[in-house]
């Protein structure tokens, strides 16, 4: 097909507001987020329309809202992260502290939630697996006691509670694909600030 020909079409396909309903679901900067979608979902319908192929207009809208509510999406190589209202420079990652060892759980604008949450289901199997004393050791090491204080709950020496943290920390950490590292802190944090 030919590229005026092409146009034609798609101008027509905007004129007739089949783009409008994307505008409610742009959470940012709008018009120029818009401007960016109709660029880049141009562009997919004229590749398409020179192959003799015409996208359905609900493929299309689709195609427009998907590039509107992605802020990594630009049309002139916008810079990414660099938009004072875009969200991602807001967006807060939540850390899990297991004996000096973060592991960050939150995924900003991933598109399918399924991974966040079997990720979450596969550390609540994890922790379920374990013994009643590693549970505990663990949640009394979440709690914020020291080594010494676990070992005395749990009747154990506290080079015992040592290891068994440090061993179930590098556990998790070949089960998350993530690096391992130990601090060893046998006291509150509050107490080595002192």
């Amino acid at each position: 097909m030919d590229q005026k020909v092409a146009r034609k079409m798609f101008d027509e396909k905007v004129r007739r507001g089949i783009f409008n309903p994307v505008f409610r679901h742009v959470p940012f900067d709008a018009e120029d987020r818009m401007q960016d979608a109709l660029g880049l979902t141009w562009r997919l319908f004229a590749q398409h329309a020179a192959d003799g192929e015409l996208l359905d207009d609900a493929l299309l809208v689709h195609s427009c809202r998907l590039r509107a509510i992605d802020p990594s999406r630009h049309v002139a190589g916008g810079c990414s992260k660099r938009d004072a209202l875009d969200p991602r420079n807001r967006a807060v990652v939540e850390l899990v502290h297991i004996d000096g060892g973060d592991i960050g759980w939150a995924e900003p604008f991933d598109a399918n939630p399924l991974k966040k949450i079997i990720s979450a289901l596969d550390l609540a199997v994890w922790v379920s697996d374990l013994d009643d004393q590693d549970r505990r050791l663990l949640e009394l090491r979440m709690a914020g006691h020291t080594l010494e204080e676990i070992g005395e709950e749990l009747e154990l020496s506290t080079s015992t509670v040592c290891k068994r943290c440090r061993e179930l920390g590098q556990v998790l950490a070949l089960e998350t694909g993530t690096t391992f590292t130990c601090e060893r802190r046998c006291r509150r944090p509050e107490a080595l600030a002192s």
